[in-house]
């Protein structure tokens, strides 16, 4: 925040300090579930009582919650970056995730229906993914019918869809407060682990940039990252997947390539007007992650920090 002439500081929430986050913000606190009543009220009270001008959620689950109570962090001078419920609606369920891309003209994986019997061999592989998914939880690529019903079983709302063959990208999309998309950094995902990318390059493709930037637009409502998912096949198809109005796990790669979201939207939030060009990133930059520790002294007469002894 030196470079914009403030000052400030990162307060950080989870469920447990167990969260390697937890001890490298300047601030944490412990908050209940997601899932609890409790939940929107407690962080109002906390963003009240920290004085807290901006708050970042981070996590597919809590959106709907916060987006449907902007009004009520107003109220408490806090300015939620999160896109409109509609929005959150349209990525939580990738049946209506699917139809908008395919009411967009943008092109997308089909829906195979299984109707009341088995699907037929010439289907085959599949992917399989839970209609209100996140992450990778759930969602796999299916060789034939005994293992579609098999893994059906185990996660019985799921959609069928195509399965495309090729790269996979993950795209950093940011929209302006008025929805307009300033910047778009496509990163090929070179290798994923439980979910996440642990190596990527950046990739400047002008068909992906511009079919992201009229997606997010067309959406309406979207405010600060959205990241968005496609394949691009050995034939040249380019089909888009997902949609996900948040922060991606691998945007680390966007800032360092000169995408610097994070300070963009501190000078929006601001009331200023960042120069971005849309492909504002440099190009061919490759992140290969690694584990890192956390060292954590435990507080005495506690087995566990911050745990309670039926976690496991």
């Amino acid at each position: 925040m030196d470079e914009l002439g403030i000052t400030g500081e990162l307060l950080g929430v989870d469920v447990t300090d167990m969260s390697p986050a937890f001890h490298v913000v300047d601030k944490a606190e412990l908050v209940c579930p997601i899932a609890d009543d409790d939940y929107i009220p407690s962080l109002l009270r906390l963003c009240r009582e920290q004085r807290v001008g901006l708050l970042v959620p981070l996590l597919d689950t809590e959106l709907p919650k916060i987006s449907e109570s902007v009004e009520k962090f107003q109220g408490v001078g806090t300015f939620c970056l999160v896109s409109d419920p509609k929005v959150i609606e349209i990525a939580r369920d990738k049946r209506r995730t699917c139809e908008f891309f395919l009411s967009s003209g943008v092109d997308t994986p089909r829906i195979l229906c299984r109707g009341t019997g088995p699907l037929p061999a010439s289907s085959f592989p599949v992917f399989v993914k839970p209609i209100d998914g996140s992450g990778s939880t759930g969602a796999r690529k299916v060789a034939d019918e005994q293992e579609l019903s098999c893994h059906l079983r185990r996660y019985p709302d799921c959609i069928v869809m195509e399965c495309l063959e090729g790269d996979e990208y993950t795209l950093d999309v940011l929209a302006d407060l008025g929805g307009r998309v300033r910047c778009v950094v496509p990163r090929l995902r070179i290798e994923v682990r439980a979910g996440e990318v642990s190596k990527g390059m950046t990739v400047k493709n002008r068909q992906m940039i511009e079919t992201a930037k009229m997606a997010v637009e067309r959406l309406g409502g979207c405010k600060g990252p959205i990241t968005l998912q496609c394949f691009l096949t050995k034939q040249g198809r380019l089909a888009f997947t997902e949609i996900n109005p948040r922060f991606g796990g691998g945007h680390p790669l966007a800032i360092a390539a000169g995408a610097n979201f994070p300070e963009w939207i501190l000078q929006m939030v601001l009331g200023g007007d960042p120069g971005i060009a849309l492909d504002g990133f440099a190009e061919g930059l490759v992140m290969l992650r690694y584990d890192a520790e956390v060292f954590v002294a435990r507080p005495k007469g506690k087995s566990r920090c911050g745990l309670s002894q039926s976690v496991r």
